[in-house]
């Protein structure tokens, strides 16, 4: 059984402001930290990479790793990241929590032909080494604020108005469009609205600053950039002014003025509203008050053409799977290897390793050893291995030659 609650966005925020304070009273004095703060959250479950959780946990966390949208049942895959940490335990944790996303996005790409989506990120919060400088919070705080008294003028006129609502429909979507995506939000409003160039670009260039790593598999997360933020079409919850972000940007004021006028222009109907006051895409009306202009692939208000965003390192990431793959074969080629360079093969071994020798050289040395233990099976004595070798010899002789 279970209590059947959940953890509300400021109840989270003062778990973790809790947790900060625990690690900061459990070092010695001597070692205390005030900024001491966790280093990675990791947060596998759905809709948790956007803005109001990322300013609620602001100075609790590092990095958060988190999804736009819905993660499948089966989480993410801890064995792959696990072992990417063991391969590599000195690894950052900027880098660890790029490397989940890397890892994520592999494991389900297996799964893309059957029509699953999913997306994940990992963005920036605060880091003791940034906390002096211009970091991305403040910098999208900022922006937002300079967005906001822009928006709502528009919400003003009938031709801005529909330009706005156009841009919001044709956004990337989450939790039956009460969530959208807020670099490609700022990207579909600077199309229809060139006025609004730079407050977009001001926007969409503090998303690049927090936002570490970003990638998805399928159509229904085609546009999404790491960060999204709530932008409901019916009805705002009355909490969510409270939030630390709507206070810092006054978001809320632009949603619910936003929402009011979808209200009078009576683009959504009764029966279109969900019980958790959510609306279909497809039921979105366009009268004579507004014209979207667009059409519908599947649901989706893009074609599904990219099914999905490679991480940035792919190659790297290959090679790096491959690499390891031929370091481990060597290292059950040596297992059984019982020639008497036995021990310099394993001391060159070491040396190409401790010189990061690329896959290439690797896989040269690799198969230096498999010719060297497969000429002459160890089992044999010297009459049997002339024998084996001039079988060997025969069979290759009489051997069809490729024609040239």
């Amino acid at each position: 059984k279970t209590s059947r609650d959940s953890l509300n966005l400021h109840e989270l925020q003062k778990v973790f402001e809790l947790v900060r304070k625990k690690l900061v009273l459990g070092h010695k004095e001597e070692d205390r930290h005030e900024n001491r703060q966790l280093d990675i959250l990791g947060m596998d479950s759905c809709l948790m990479s956007m803005v109001e959780v990322y300013y609620q946990l602001k100075g609790s966390v590092s990095y958060l790793v988190g999804a736009e949208g819905f993660e499948p049942s089966s989480g993410w895959p801890y064995q792959r990241i696990l072992r990417s940490l063991a391969n590599d335990p000195k690894m950052s944790p900027r880098d660890l929590a790029a490397k989940i996303v890397d890892e994520y996005v592999f494991y389900y790409f297996d799964y893309a032909l059957s029509g699953l989506s999913v997306d994940l990120a990992t963005c920036e919060i605060e880091t003791e080494e940034k906390r002096t400088e211009e970091e991305g919070a403040s910098l999208l705080r900022e922006a937002i604020s300079m967005l906001v008294p822009e928006l709502k003028a528009k919400l003003d006129d009938r031709a801005t108005r529909s330009l706005i609502i156009s841009a919001r429909h044709k956004a990337q979507s989450y939790l039956f469009d009460q969530y959208v995506d807020l670099w490609d939000f700022c990207d579909q409003l600077n199309k229809v609205c060139p006025d609004l160039k730079d407050a977009c670009k001001q926007v969409k260039d503090a998303v690049g600053e927090i936002v570490v790593n970003s990638s998805y598999v399928g159509p229904d997360c085609q546009d999404s950039h790491g960060l999204s933020v709530y932008f409901p079409w019916i009805s705002v919850s009355p909490e969510y002014k409270k939030l630390e972000f709507a206070v810092f940007t006054k978001w809320h004021e632009f949603v619910e003025r936003f929402t009011e006028e979808i209200s009078a222009l009576q683009l959504v109907t009764s029966d279109d509203i969900a019980v958790d006051g959510s609306i279909s895409r497809k039921t979105l009306h366009t009268g004579s008050t507004m014209h979207l202009g667009e059409t519908l692939y599947m649901g989706y208000p893009k074609a599904p053409t990219l099914v999905w965003k490679p991480p940035k390192d792919l190659r790297q990431h290959v090679r790096d799977l491959r690499r390891q793959e031929v370091i481990r074969q060597i290292r059950d080629t040596l297992k059984d290897y019982k020639q008497k360079d036995l021990e310099s093969k394993k001391k060159e071994f070491e040396v190409k390793l401790g010189k990061n020798e690329t896959i290439e050289k690797l896989q040269s040395f690799l198969n230096g050893l498999l010719r060297k233990s497969s000429q002459i099976p160890r089992v044999l004595n010297k009459e049997g291995q002339n024998n084996l070798a001039e079988y060997l010899g025969v069979l290759d002789a009489k051997a069809p030659k490729a024609r040239t």
